[in-house]
């Protein structure tokens, strides 16, 4: 039997599961957390991030994550008047999960088509959006999002990052390693959206007696192309790019499914 490993942390993975099943019934669908999202507990954050919304010029929102976790920092509804850019589709369903859409007054700005770093500082480019001196609120997780953050400061921005959450991983420990032990690497694909649980995965790998099979077998698909660098740089043999999007990645697993390779 194939088995597709979803690596998305706890709580993220449900959406993409539910569409492989439907698409691939006969398929194993494990999901492996290699990253847990920690919120930002801190309440002398949370009073930075009011005072600095009263500010703001433009909220730059990275993620799903950086969603709920900044509205929960924030414990209030956030101001229409100051607008929000974020990366993808995801960052917006999250938003109006909290009753912030553009319907509902608050301006959103959001990529067409490439939904990354680089395609929402091309919809901000398309806009003429305003760098000089501008007040821009980043809310993402520790570590996250640095290229764009660089972007506005060379254009002469002033960036206010706020971390509303932070990473930890899936400990090398954890009963979840012994079931990868009893797969086949390569009747298994692994769907990877994070660089930095592709460089956990490759460590706890390393370690373990059974691991190294996997670098040479598995398939190994990856939701934009720095991760896929990222993932051959680890040593992979059979990597893919997807792209992002549970969409994408359903194609792409489908794709793998069918022809055992996507290589």
């Amino acid at each position: 039997m194939k088995t597709v490993l979803i690596t998305r942390p706890p709580g993220q993975a449900a959406q993409l599961a539910e569409l492989i099943r439907v698409a691939l019934p006969a398929a194993h669908v494990l999901q492996i957390p290699l990253l847990t999202i920690l919120p930002n507990e801190d309440p002398r954050e949370a009073e930075r991030l009011r005072e600095q919304l009263k500010k703001t010029d433009l909220a730059v929102i990275v993620s799903p994550n950086a969603v709920e976790c900044g509205m929960r920092m924030l414990a209030g509804s956030w101001p229409k008047e100051v607008p929000i850019a974020i990366v993808g589709m995801g960052s917006q369903r999250a938003l109006l999960h909290h009753g912030i859409d553009q319907a509902s007054g608050y301006q959103i700005i959001a990529p067409q088509g490439q939904e990354d770093s680089e395609g929402l500082w091309a919809a901000l480019q398309a806009l003429k959006w305003p760098m000089q001196d501008q007040q821009v609120l980043f809310l993402k997780g520790v570590g996250g999002r640095v290229w764009l953050g660089e972007q506005f400061v060379m254009h002469g921005a002033h960036v206010y990052p706020i971390n509303a959450y932070q990473r930890v991983t899936l400990s090398s420990e954890a009963s979840l390693w012994d079931k990868l032990a009893t797969l086949e690497p390569s009747q298994t694909c692994c769907l990877m959206t994070s660089s930095e649980a592709a460089r956990h995965w490759a460590q706890v790998l390393q370690k373990k007696p059974w691991g190294a099979p996997w670098f040479e077998h598995v398939q190994m698909i990856a939701s934009h192309p720095r991760i896929m660098a990222a993932i051959e740089d680890l040593g992979f043999r059979k990597v893919s790019l997807a792209g992002s999007g549970d969409e994408a990645i359903l194609a792409a697993t489908s794709a793998w499914y069918k022809n055992d390779s996507l290589s």
